[in-house]
Parts: C-alpha cells; sequence; structure tokens
C-alpha cells in the first residue's frame, strides 16, 4: 500500500519522457524534412536546367544540319549530338518525376530507399554527361560554332578524322557502360564504388542521405535495406 503512491508518480513521470521523447522526435522529423526539402529544391532546379540545355542543344543542332540537308558528315553529327540531347532530356525528366514521388514525412526506412535509388539514378545521368560527352564534344563544338558564326567549319574538318573521333568515342561509352554496369552497380555497397558514385553526383544527395541516416540514428530506427 505504502509503494502506491511512489509507483503512481513513477508511472507519471514515464508517461512525461515518453511524451517529451515524442514530440522530440516529432520535432526533429519536421526539421529535417524542411532541410531535406530544401537541398532537393536545389537539386530539382540542377535537373531542370540539364533538360533545358538538352532541348536547346537538340534545337540548335537541328537548325544548322538543316542547313546541310544530304551531307553526311552533317547527318552524322547532327544524329550524335541530337541522340545525346534527346537522352539528356529523357533522364533529367525522369528523375524529376522519380523525386516528385519522395516523402520525407513517412517512414526513415521507406525514404532512405527511395533516396537510394534516386542516388543511382543520379549516377547514371552523371556517366552519360561523362562518357555520352566523349562521344559528342567534337560535333557539338562544330555545329555549335556554325550556328553561332555561320561558318561551315565542318566541311573544313578531315572526314577520317572525324570519323575516328566519333568511333573512339563510342567505344569508350560502351566500354564505360559495360564496367559500370559490371563493378561500381553491382558493388554499390561497396566502400570504393560508393566514394566513386559521391564523386560523380552531386552534393544536395548526399547531404540528404547524411541528414536521413542522422535521423535513423535518433529514432532508432533500422536502416533502409536495398
Amino acid at each position: 500500500m505504502h509503494d502506491e503512491p511512489w509507483q503512481t508518480a513513477w508511472n507519471e513521470l514515464t508517461l512525461r519522457c515518453e511524451r517529451t521523447a515524442t514530440q522530440s522526435e516529432n520535432a526533429m522529423r519536421r526539421a529535417t524534412a524542411d532541410v531535406l526539402q530544401g537541398q532537393m529544391t536545389s537539386w530539382r532546379r540542377a535537373r531542370s536546367i540539364e533538360w533545358i540545355v538538352g532541348f536547346l542543344g537538340l534545337v540548335v543542332s537541328g537548325m544548322v544540319v538543316a542547313e546541310h540537308v544530304g551531307e553526311a558528315r552533317y547527318c552524322v553529327a547532327g544524329a550524335a549530338v541530337g541522340a545525346f540531347c534527346i537522352a539528356v532530356v529523357v533522364v533529367a525528366v525522369r528523375l524529376l518525376v522519380q523525386a516528385a514521388g519522395l516523402d520525407f514525412a513517412g517512414p526513415i526506412a521507406t525514404s532512405q530507399r527511395h533516396l537510394e535509388e534516386l542516388h543511382l539514378a543520379e549516377f547514371r545521368s552523371s556517366r552519360l554527361w561523362l562518357l555520352g560527352g566523349v562521344v559528342i564534344w567534337l560535333p557539338a563544338l562544330l555545329l555549335g560554332f556554325e550556328a553561332a558564326t555561320g561558318a561551315p567549319v565542318l566541311r573544313q574538318v578531315d572526314l577520317a578524322w572525324f570519323a575516328a573521333n566519333l568511333l573512339f568515342g563510342i567505344v569508350v561509352l560502351s566500354i564505360g557502360c559495360a564496367w559500370s554496369r559490371r563493378f561500381v552497380e553491382r558493388d554499390w555497397g561497396q566502400p570504393w564504388a560508393a566514394r566513386l558514385v559521391d564523386v560523380l553526383t552531386g552534393r544536395p544527395l548526399q547531404a540528404a542521405r547524411a541528414r536521413l541516416r542522422e535521423l535513423a540514428e535518433f529514432v532508432a530506427e533500422p536502416p533502409a535495406r536495398r
């Protein structure tokens, strides 16, 4: 009987502690969600710039090639640049659509999993820019210069050297994509692969992943699994 007041007080104290912990967790969740949304805003802005650049590149290269219909070197250069620009637009739009499904107010493990999937998708986008750029840098430079000045510089380029440059870029693109899928994406969880991916992707997603890890540790939820 004498223990009842102490037990009641203990239960009340426990209940208050639980309420305080819940309030602290909810406050940290809201604060983290606000920060993550801000980081994702800058990330979405960068992806929007990508598809705009890709669209403008497609329009400009198409205008130049249209003035030289029937010339093989212009058709080949326009096809290479056009394919790259279309790929850039498609990948950027897909990333934006994928990011629209992120809900940082939901379960942390789910947010972590979705963010990891987005991180992998961004790596593939960076791979497109890096390896695809090896293929189209010369035709893009020549077509861009002609669009700006009107000088048909592509006609002055040695056809054999131009073709060899494109062929070399295609070989590098094929080998790079195959190596990436075989080693980097397969060993996604390995430290060396994670470092390589971090080098090729932007800071906003890396910062968002770190924030979610901190929140997961605070609320003692298990980390997301791929």
